[in-house]
């Protein structure tokens, strides 16, 4: 996978509350093995910037990844961001607005 670096500094982690404070919708996950193995309901974390790009963040990662979709939704690449900076510029500069 590649990764999208706009600053030359070590790789950052990036935060549930940035994500949520920058637009992300959270979804709950129904799933009993999960919950019974950890006590708590897993979740994903995701924004649609427009009809060909999505983010998501990792929660155990703390990064985000760009997902290129085709037209019929599927993914053909993919880049790691790996801090908030970086994905402050990616939603500026490809979220319909």
């Amino acid at each position: 996978m590649k990764t999208i670096t706009i600053q030359e500094k070590e790789p950052q982690t990036i935060d549930y509350i940035d994500v949520i404070e920058l637009g992300f919708e959270r979804g709950e996950m129904d799933d009993s093995v999960f919950r019974d193995q950890y006590g708590y309901d897993d979740f994903w974390v995701e924004m649609q910037l427009n009809e060909h790009i999505s983010l998501e963040w990792d929660k155990h990662t703390r990064t985000c990844e760009m997902n290129i979709h085709d037209n019929k939704q599927y993914i053909i690449d993919r880049y790691k961001i790996d801090n908030l900076i970086t994905l402050k510029l990616v939603i500026e500069m490809f979220k319909i607005k």
